[in-house]
């Protein structure tokens, strides 16, 4: 092993630190820009890359193109090449991307998510009244724009029909559609729980969380990705409906892997449909037939341990 060592060239020495460097800057490039990657499979993938592109440099050193020890060197910079995979990788993959909530029992939605996002006919949303113990929104279905849904532009024509449902989500920061990181909640994944009632008629309300991964690029008219999209897919908690009394809800997330927890920017929405609470539109499909104000309360957003 000693003579060995003394017969390995310097340039063999550079070219195997470079393929190992490659390897293992081109696997932390690609886990950025999929942060919701398993960091264990990405290691591994990357590990038998490595491998791979290292028997390479020794196919080429028993070829005569290198002058040191055919085995001793490649073999060398492929173990510190894996082990460099599995050191790094993780700290990259499951990085806390968003921001720390701290070690409480429960993670409170509001105030740390705001309710910001308007969807679908955002001219309905009339009234969202803020108040410590949670917030009251009024939605009056008429159909009024923007109207801000997945077909606001057709063949890159803007669609002037209404979305016919209207909706908030809580938002980290206010106002964030992706542009900035929201909160880390992996150690929040358990479940999540709320508290919702109805001030006006009984009303079907879907609550969903997560899913803020395009917006509209209003110059080219087009869906594009933001720089920090959410990385909790879009998860339906349920249609429920509320009445005049408030009603506690709970739904288990066990199911969703931890990784779409690391940068949860939509906290929290709800959202009335006319489908769901029969509201037919009229015959120009312009409005509703007969417009309808709903008024809802939602407080005590969570996310548990």
């Amino acid at each position: 092993m000693i003579e060995a060592l003394k017969r390995i060239d310097l340039i063999d020495i550079i070219i195997n630190i470079m393929a190992g460097a490659i390897v293992t800057l081109g696997t932390l490039v690609f886990s950025r820009l999929f942060p919701g990657l398993n960091s264990n499979l990405l290691s591994l993938i990357a590990s038998i890359v490595a491998i791979f592109v290292l028997c390479i440099i020794h196919y080429f050193r028993i070829r005569g193109f290198f002058t040191s020890e055919p085995v001793l060197l490649p073999l060398m910079f492929t173990m510190i090449t894996i082990l460099a995979i599995w050191v790094l990788v993780p700290s990259i993959v499951e990085p806390v991307i968003g921001r720390s909530p701290g070690k409480p029992e429960s993670f409170s939605v509001y105030p740390n998510y705001d309710p910001s996002g308007y969807m679908g006919d955002t001219g309905d949303i009339v009234n969202v009244n803020k108040d410590p113990e949670g917030v009251r929104f009024t939605y009056e279905a008429r159909g009024r724009g923007t109207h801000e849904w997945q077909w606001k532009y057709i063949n890159g024509v803007l669609n002037p029909n209404p979305a016919r449902f209207a909706g908030v989500m809580y938002l980290c920061p206010p106002n964030n559609w992706g542009q900035e990181p929201g909160f880390n909640l992996r150690a929040f994944r358990r479940a999540i729980a709320w508290e919702a009632r109805s001030l006006s008629d009984e009303v079907n309300v879907e609550f969903v969380i997560g899913g803020i991964n395009w917006v509209w690029d209003e110059e080219k008219e087009v869906k594009v990705s933001p720089p920090c999209p959410d990385s909790l897919r879009r998860k339906s908690l349920g249609i429920y409906t509320l009445t005049e009394q408030w009603q506690s809800f709970e739904v288990e997330l066990p199911d969703i892997p931890k990784e779409e927890f690391v940068n949860v920017i939509g906290g929290f929405a709800w959202l009335i449909t006319w489908g769901s609470n029969e509201i037919q539109p009229n015959e120009t499909g312009t409005g509703p037939k007969e417009p309808r104000t709903f008024v809802i309360e939602i407080c005590n957003i969570r996310y548990e341990r």
